[in-house]
């Protein structure tokens, strides 16, 4: 018995052994590859790092909401990285879900915009000249330009693009990859440059702009198919243009006062609301479906609220008799906050429910979570109806 314990203890440390080698040569092979991608990644300015870092400080336990903001009125409120950001005057925050401050910038901008995709947030001061792109652990990069910028717009890959003024033109469009070299420009002679967008993947952009015909106002839209150079205009008579956003599946809407229109990337028209003798007052283009809201002449706190889907087809439309201050939709509705209250409704028109809320000025879903921030603080509410419900439209 004695020799076949001993055997049998053998065999178990040459298993250990064996075990043990197999193991240090995985791990060897294993920081190996771990190295060469760290070294692949750190070409590129939003690097693996950089996202492991931005993982790592959006982890961890706040104070909770609410929680206090310096500064004036929120001018946006957006999220960034799937977490609550808001910008004012003097700052632009983010926090995770728990009330951690994970990124505080202070801008100094006088007309601060924000915008942000795949966790990068594009901070640029209108009618200024500087801009700067963010991660949530650190900041990529910083701009001055030459001229004025009039708009920007960052896609999910990390190219973003910049209207500016122009010394011998009206106006110019840049394009920049994600380590801010100018991949392309346009140049635009006659037409002024109302707004801009850069398609998810970088590869086209969309920019509107205004000229004036013999008294007539003749807004166009410029499809660029950025790598060939080539270029679709579409002309409209007597529209201002107002806002275009490419969405996810690489189609786009120009809102205009008249009107809104939906295209596929290659100019072909696939959907058309107008507005008639509504005059629109706010509107949020931001998701797949779009809410817009409307006042008629002569008529006091009446709007309505029409919510469309990607084709530009009436989902809904209901009646609101107070001051709305804000909207927002997403895949199952509206939220639509007014003075003292946020009232929810799914894509069918249905209330499904109704928060009053004093002092509050902005409101934000972000998947089942929902904030709202007052002039100095964001709240977080959770058990709301429209979040709970999981399956099909509220």
């Amino acid at each position: 018995m004695g020799q076949i314990d001993d055997l049998k203890y053998a065999r178990k440390i040459r298993s250990r052994k064996r075990a043990a080698r197999h193991f240090f040569i995985l791990m060897i092979l294993f920081i190996i590859i771990f190295t060469f991608y760290l070294l692949f990644e750190k070409v590129k300015e939003f690097d693996i790092k950089t996202r492991i870092n931005d993982i790592i400080i959006s982890m961890g336990s706040g104070p909770g909401f609410p929680v206090d903001i310096a500064g004036r009125e929120p001018i946006k409120f957006y999220q960034a990285g799937g977490m609550p950001a808001i910008l004012n005057d003097s700052n632009n925050y983010v926090y995770n879900s728990k009330g951690k401050t994970i990124l505080n910038i202070t801008h100094g901008y006088n007309i601060p915009i924000a915008e942000s995709k795949n966790g990068k947030i594009l901070l640029y001061d209108l009618g200024g000249r500087k801009l700067q792109i963010h991660s949530l652990s650190r900041q990529l990069l910083e701009m001055e330009l030459d001229q004025t910028i009039i708009d920007a717009d960052i896609s999910e890959n990390g190219y973003f693009a910049v209207a500016t003024s122009s010394n011998d033109y009206v106006g110019e469009v840049s394009v920049y990859n994600e380590k801010g070299k100018n991949t392309y420009k346009w140049l635009s002679a006659q037409n002024i440059i109302t707004d801009i967008s850069i398609s998810p993947k970088g590869d086209y952009l969309a920019v509107s702009a205004i000229n004036t015909d013999k008294g007539s106002e003749i807004s166009c839209l410029y499809l660029f198919k950025i790598d060939t150079q080539t270029y679709k205009k579409i002309d409209f008579v007597e529209e201002y243009p107002l806002s275009v956003r490419y969405r996810k599946n690489n189609e786009l809407t120009l809102i205009t006062d008249k009107s809104i229109k939906s295209y596929t990337n290659s100019g072909r028209q696939i959907g058309k609301y107008e507005f008639k003798n509504k005059i629109l007052s706010n509107f949020y283009d931001e998701s797949i479906n779009t809410a817009l809201v409307f006042t008629e002449h002569g008529k006091k706190d009446e709007y309505t609220v029409v919510q469309l889907n990607n084709k530009a087809e009436v989902l809904s439309e209901n009646k609101i008799n107070k001051k709305i201050l804000d909207i927002m939709i997403d895949e199952k509705g509206s939220c639509i906050t007014t003075e003292e209250e946020i009232i929810f409704i799914d894509l069918t028109g249905n209330e499904v429910e109704k928060l009053t809320v004093p002092w509050v000025k902005k409101s934000l879903i972000i998947g089942q979570q929902f904030y709202y921030s007052t002039h100095n603080e964001i709240y977080k509410l959770n058990g709301l109806k429209r979040v709970a419900k999981q399956k099909g439209v509220n």
